[in-house]
């Protein structure tokens, strides 16, 4: 054999080694990918130590962080607080650095239109990132458990709903008897109709219509003059119209407190004259009518049913039972009017 055939040789086989070689590789790889369409939640192996491959990596490097900044802007809160920081070191490094720049306008827009001391303890707070501020505030918008302190800081529109009786809202509650002169008020036509807004903190705009019948005239005679006039008046009262209340204060040594104004409120003047001290207390349960024990959060006064502890869509506090409710800010009394008077039958 010459030494030309044994070169010749040598390189078939090299060729021949080579070519199983990248055949044996091959079908490993359509093995493990296979396998993965079969099974979904085998996971193939990638074949660096990061999830992006070395062309995308140049990528990420040829752009500056500002514009991949800007590009980020645009994920949601979500996936731009659990998703994207864990795609790579860099963009968990932009998200950390560039913070103010993605946090601080989401933060801005989703407080717009709660109540202020909900998200002021996260917002006053410098060593919280702006994302944290905002998960944060999120969650504990979902938090029905009332502390003491707070409890004690608000001051609360107190009144009565219609399920109490007649002598309470007719004679008693200066925010049902100032709805009842707006009726009386009402000279066209012995319907009136109250635009209230519901419990939507998104859209305090959105209405629905509540309708009170005065009975003081013979229903014929309604009927007449509702077909003649074809008439109707629309009062339009939203949630920031200032509405006469009741005003409760919970002192931190237990007793309730009544500043209604200058001039004292009925409950309030009888509370002073019996030398009446109220006591409040914070329980975990509740016992209905029925002698049922349900948990929760709830405010339990005497002579009252325990009232239930819960959140506003605008991140604010009712404490609420079938026959009373207690409401911070004061604002949202009109526009929970609704929500709070139909919901009577699960506290009975």
């Amino acid at each position: 054999m010459t030494i030309t055939e044994t070169r010749k040789r040598k390189r078939t086989v090299t060729t021949t080694t080579e070519t199983v070689t990248v055949s044996k590789g091959a079908a490993a790889e359509n093995y493990r990918h296979s396998k993965a369409k079969k099974n979904p939640a085998t996971k193939v192996p990638s074949s660096t130590d990061d999830a992006i491959p070395a062309a995308s990596t140049k990528l990420l490097e040829l752009l500056p962080d500002v514009c991949w900044t800007a590009i980020l802007s645009f994920a949601s809160s979500s996936e731009l607080s659990q998703s994207i920081p864990s795609v790579c070191k860099t963009f968990g490094s932009i998200c950390n650095e560039y913070d103010q720049y993605l946090w601080k306008p989401r933060c801005e827009d989703l407080w717009s239109d709660k109540v202020k001391s909900s998200y002021e303890p996260f917002l006053n707070d410098e060593s919280l990132s702006y994302c944290q501020k905002y998960n944060m505030s999120v969650a504990d918008s979902k938090r029905c458990d009332l502390s003491a302190e707070e409890l004690c800081s608000f001051s609360w529109a107190f009144r009565f709903k219609a399920n109490a009786g007649s002598y309470w809202i007719n004679s008693i509650d200066p925010y049902w008897l100032h709805l009842k002169n707006i009726a009386t008020n009402d000279a066209t036509t012995n319907t009136v109709k109250n635009t209230t807004t519901t419990g939507s903190s998104n859209n305090r705009g959105a209405s629905t219509t509540t309708t009170t019948e005065d009975n003081s005239n013979n229903n014929n005679n309604n009927s007449s003059n509702a077909n003649n006039n074809n008439t109707t008046t629309s009062l339009s009262l939203n949630s920031n119209t200032n509405i006469p209340h009741m005003i409760r204060r919970f002192k931190n040594n237990g007793n309730v407190h009544n500043p209604s104004g200058p001039k004292q409120d009925v409950l309030e003047s009888r509370a002073a004259a019996l030398n009446m001290d109220i006591k409040w207390k914070l329980t975990k349960t509740r016992t209905y009518q029925d002698g049922t024990i349900k948990n929760g959060n709830y405010l339990s006064l005497p002579r009252y049913p325990s009232s239930g502890i819960e959140r506003t869509n605008d991140w604010g506090w009712t404490m609420q039972n079938q026959l009373v409710a207690f409401v911070y800010p004061a604002q949202n009394l009109l526009s929970l009017h609704n929500q709070l008077e139909n919901d009577i039958d699960r506290w009975m």
